[in-house]
């Protein structure tokens, strides 16, 4: 009987605590015509791991990082595999910064990219994405969250 509530309590744990431990949802994101699906990193943790120890990306996977309000948000390569583009976005989902070709970091201290511009959104994309989508400062990035 001990052991039957032991076990009730924590599957009511883990059903109460379930969304802390599920995978990110994702969105498709379309940068001038072109369509990524992107992780949503809306939590700390998620924003933290980012892209960190994954092997590699495909031409279509991305993530996108929401934050609650505009802000200047700062970003690193550290434990990152491969470049990205980083595109910080504002409320109107409209560019503001991008900084492109962002190289791993291989050793402390790295180097660490602080756009002047506030962002509601950061757009991590594959090194490249935005030369071959000839994206700018100003460009419209669309998608609509879940």
């Amino acid at each position: 009987m001990k052991i039957m509530k032991r076990l009730s309590a924590a599957i009511f744990f883990l059903a109460i605590c379930g969304n802390v431990f599920s995978a990110p949802s994702s969105v498709d994101v379309r940068v001038n015509g072109r369509v990524v699906t992107a992780l949503i990193a809306s939590t700390p943790a998620q924003q933290a791991k980012g892209f960190m120890f994954k092997p590699k990306i495909s031409e279509d996977e991305a993530m996108i990082f929401v934050y609650p309000v505009e802000d200047v948000y700062s970003f690193w390569m550290k434990n990152t595999k491969f470049a990205l583009d980083i595109i910080w976005l504002d409320s109107k989902q409209k560019a503001v910064y991008i900084k492109e070709n962002f190289t791993p970091c291989v050793k402390e201290p790295c180097m660490v990219e602080t756009p002047k511009a506030k962002a509601r959104y950061v757009l991590e994309v594959k090194a490249g994405t935005v030369k071959k989508t000839s994206l700018k400062v100003g460009d419209r990035v669309y998608f609509n969250l879940p």
